[in-house]
């Protein structure tokens, strides 16, 4: 009896950071993350890969359900409207 495999294309969307944060600042293009959807659309993959200043890079990864991310955008709308 084979294994079955499955082939799934994920959505995937991308930005050099340079454009959004001053703090990204470490090279023309250098600064860059990715955000993934889970192939069961309950989720999210971030990656940030980030260029230090001794021209080093250091990648940060985590991952969010849906819910999480959800109530992470509104806790984020709650301090703005607070502090602004």
């Amino acid at each position: 009896m084979g294994k079955e495999i499955n082939l799934k294309n994920r959505k995937s969307v991308s930005v050099y950071l340079k454009d959004w944060c001053l703090m990204s600042m470490g090279g023309e293009n250098s600064d860059y993350m990715e955000v993934t959807e889970w192939s069961n659309g309950e989720g999210y993959d971030i990656y940030i890969s980030r260029k230090l200043s001794n021209d080093t890079y250091t990648d940060e990864n985590f991952d969010l359900t849906y819910g999480q991310f959800k109530a992470l955008k509104r806790m984020i709308k709650i301090i703005e409207k607070s502090y602004n």
